[in-house]
């Protein structure tokens, strides 16, 4: 069961103006974030990826029961359990982590339509599970992957740094002087001039990582353009996606555990496409 198509226009979500105060909360909650993950990133790799299974298993809720609040039956279960498990398994058994709890993920999805246990059409809730494991658990769990080798703080803190940074700069350009809109069917609130603002934004803050943040330093400045570069195209992209996804499930924000941003994954969306791409571009400057 379940919705389909898209909203028809009464649904549609209107564009909103964020009021002083929803701003002011929006910047305090950033503040608190920074400083949450400063402290976990400085504390080490273990550490930095209990944060970041933590972000990507309440993401994937969150978005599982979306598709509840829709009318759909995920395995939530097996996909959040997925989910969770992928960045410590990046983290300790690197690349083979993806095809394991990959095969693991869909098999186990099947059998629990196949044995019932929910009475759901198997065809489209398999589908949705694999759905979600595969947008915030696969994705997310590049993270994994990054902070499975030494330097990992550091290659995945340039990355964070480069999309936050970007998206900060989009949201508050786009809001003080953004006219022109984006895709308005997509996500009404987003404009040309924040995404042009944001892209310039993760460049200059990838030339500064190149510069100063180890191992990203190593390759120098010219290393850093080149990861703001992949995270100024790939960042927006994740943004749309989510709002898309947004749209078609009829829902402002996909969480409210954020006050001023809505869910985690409405905050680390851009992350999600950012992260593979940064990956191979690493991949790509240092052991190419």
């Amino acid at each position: 069961g379940g919705l389909e198509g898209p909203p028809s226009e009464e649904h549609a979500e209107p564009p909103r103006e964020d009021s002083s105060a929803d701003v002011g909360q929006r910047v305090i909650t950033g503040v608190v974030m920074a400083v949450v993950a400063l402290g976990a990133f400085a504390a080490g790799r273990p550490v930095a990826a209990v944060l970041v299974t933590i972000v990507i298993g309440v993401g994937a809720f969150e978005l599982y029961e979306a598709l509840r609040r829709a009318g759909y039956h995920t395995a939530v279960a097996i996909g959040l359990l997925g989910c969770v498990a992928m960045v410590p398994a990046a983290y300790h058994i690197g690349e083979r982590a993806f095809p394991l709890i990959s095969a693991l993920v869909v098999t186990f999805t099947m059998l629990w339509y196949l044995f019932e246990v929910v009475h759901a059409r198997p065809t489209v809730n398999v589908a949705l599970t694999v759905l979600v494991f595969a947008y915030v658990g696969i994705l997310g769990g590049f993270a994994g992957l990054f902070l499975a080798g030494n330097g990992g703080t550091g290659f995945l803190g340039g990355v964070i740094i480069c999309a936050i940074g970007s998206d900060v700069v989009a949201y508050f350009v786009g809001r003080s002087f953004g006219q022109t809109p984006l895709m308005p069917k997509i996500s009404p609130n987003k404009t040309l001039e924040g995404l042009i603002a944001g892209a310039f934004a993760a460049v200059v803050l990838g030339g500064i990582v190149g510069g100063v943040l180890h191992p990203w330093a190593i390759k120098g400045v010219g290393g850093g353009l080149a990861l703001g570069f992949v995270v100024a195209v790939t960042a927006p992209i994740g943004d749309l996606v989510e709002s898309m996804l947004k749209r078609d499930l009829r829902v402002k924000d996909l969480g409210g555990v954020l006050p001023g941003h809505g869910g985690f994954l409405d905050r680390f969306d851009a992350m999600l496409f950012a992260l593979p791409a940064a990956y191979y571009l690493a991949l790509y400057l240092f052991f190419h």
